[in-house]
């Protein structure tokens, strides 16, 4: 019998993002991203972009998803990201350039 697959995945945040209820209360759109050079591309684009008034480094985090079985996927879909989240490490991060 096949083990259903852990995805790892890439994302890019603020550093005052990093708490407990972050997957529900998104002030920015969290986009995840498959390829770790991509999310850093973007980590330093949001950094760029947001560096005359930045008060917090910006973060690139590795994401570990559970088990991605049919009932993690329904959960997913019905209750957003934060039901499939294994693990979430900040791997990167950014100050004003």
């Amino acid at each position: 019998m096949h083990s259903a697959p852990v995805l790892t995945l890439y994302i890019v945040s603020f550093a005052s993002d990093l708490d407990e209820d972050r997957w529900r209360d998104c002030v920015l759109p969290v986009f995840f991203y498959e390829d770790r050079e991509e999310a850093r591309r973007s980590m330093f684009a949001l950094r760029d972009e947001f560096a005359s008034y930045m008060i917090f480094p910006v973060c690139l985090e590795k994401v570990e998803t559970i088990p991605m079985t049919k009932s993690a996927i329904v959960e997913l879909l019905n209750n957003g990201p934060e039901k499939v989240i294994g693990s979430c490490d900040v791997i990167e991060q950014v100050d004003r350039p």
